[in-house]
């Protein structure tokens, strides 16, 4: 376009600082009225470049967007048209337009102005979930990191209680005779428990620390929901489920380990519930974390609050105080 009104753009500057030079008395410098296309002879004043524009075919298209008819009526029928400009063309429609004036204000506007958000729920709740599913496997040394620390401790766990889920008595009957035998298996409930208690409490313990993670994730939250990007349900909704695959992970190669060297039952079944339990707590803990990191107002007050309820449900939990030493 600047070519055209004869002005040259040296190979070694840049184009910015050579637009920005043109409209000021430096701007002559890079005229050469043989150039020009507009038979323009010397250098365009500030004005005589918004005529050329005006002139010229791009100023001629946005001068007939701008006058074209909108693509959206904003008025419901003909005859509130013409009530809007008094163009009646008999009392008939006159009576008719204001008829339709008292079905609301909201009838004059179109569908698609008035819906809140532009994708379906489904949609919001799909997007947002593979947003965080890239962002989940971009951070590849954090997934790294949580399974090391997962079977780490699920080493540790499984090593200093092995072999401790096999009591060794035929139970099959449902009672056990021998007194001796009692007082193992009664031991052997308790290595039992402590391992569920030890695995529960390093997946909370883990939770508590990566729930005031959360906030950062609320504050970006905000302002989608404030630009009406998606719902707030459907963000919730697509966030939590973005979490499953990294969860699944953590489970499967921090409760496999656990369970086969402590020697637990060596069913299907037993495996399954096992790993049933585990997932549906940690899936629960992770939860109640994230309504704590979106009520709280910052990241210390989550962490105190939480690693509280943390410690509450470990003394109540009926491992480290007793249940029939609870009070009721």
């Amino acid at each position: 376009y600047f070519s055209d009104l004869g002005y040259e753009l040296p190979a070694t500057m840049d184009v910015a600082d050579f637009l920005q030079l043109l409209p000021t008395e430096d701007g002559a410098a890079y005229f050469d009225h043989t150039r020009s296309k507009r038979g323009a002879i010397e250098h365009y004043t500030p004005e005589g470049f918004a005529e050329a524009f005006q002139k010229s075919s791009f100023g001629q298209n946005i001068r007939d967007e701008l006058t074209a008819p909108h693509p959206h009526t904003w008025i419901k029928s003909k005859t509130l048209l013409q009530k809007a400009t008094g163009a009646f063309v008999d009392e008939e429609s006159k009576k008719e337009a204001n008829s339709e004036q008292s079905l609301g204000s909201k009838e004059k506007i179109p569908k698609e102005f008035r819906l809140p958000h532009k994708n379906s729920f489904f949609r919001s709740m799909v997007l947002n979930f593979n947003r965080y599913i890239i962002l989940w496997k971009r951070d590849k040394g954090f997934i790294i990191g949580k399974l090391a620390e997962n079977f780490a401790m699920a080493s540790s766990i499984g090593g200093i209680l092995f072999n401790g889920g096999n009591i060794g008595i035929d139970t099959s009957e449902g009672f056990i005779n021998d007194p001796d035998a009692v007082d193992t298996t009664f031991e052997k409930s308790l290595a039992i428990y402590g391992v569920f208690f030890l695995a529960l409490w390093h997946l909370s313990q883990g939770t508590t620390i990566n729930a005031s993670d959360e906030l950062a994730v609320r504050t970006i939250n905000y302002k989608h929901i404030d630009a009406n990007f998606f719902q707030t349900a459907s963000f919730a909704i697509g966030r939590t489920l973005s979490t499953l695959p990294q969860k699944t992970l953590e489970i499967m190669i921090f409760a496999i380990p656990v369970y086969f060297l402590f020697n637990l039952n060596r069913t299907a079944a037993g495996f399954f519930i096992f790993l049933a339990i585990v997932f549906t707590y940690n899936f629960a803990i992770y939860i109640f974390y994230s309504v704590l990191s979106n009520l709280l107002p910052d990241k210390g007050t989550v962490q105190g609050v939480g690693i509280t309820f943390l410690l509450l449900m470990a003394q109540f939990g009926g491992f480290i105080v007793y249940p029939d030493a609870i009070p009721v």
